[in-house]
């Protein structure tokens, strides 16, 4: 997404969909993940940054609940909560 300069605004565990393609279960290998609701989806040109506060609080970036500017790395903010919460059982805050 972020190659073709698409922010997400919105990752969160209900919005990361897992299915398999085919194969044994066990197999780490047949897993395909997939984004899920594009709602807040926003398109960035070039060095662009959104400022609109939108997505699900626990998953935010510190600057967009703090209304600054933003990029896509704010959705890397996001799937590190997610990485978080996987591993731990736990919200990060």
């Amino acid at each position: 997404l972020h190659s073709k300069g698409i922010i997400h605004r919105d990752l969160k565990p209900q919005n990361i969909l897992l299915s398999y393609a085919g194969g044994r279960k066990s197999n780490p290998n047949n897993i395909r993940i997939k984004i899920a609701d594009f709602g807040f989806a926003r398109y960035l040109q070039n060095n662009m940054m959104a400022a609109t506060l939108c997505g699900s609080p626990m998953y935010m970036a510190p600057e967009v609940i703090m209304s600054q500017h933003y990029d896509a790395k704010a959705d890397l903010w996001s799937i590190g909560t997610i990485i978080y919460q996987c591993l731990t059982g736990k919200a990060p805050f």
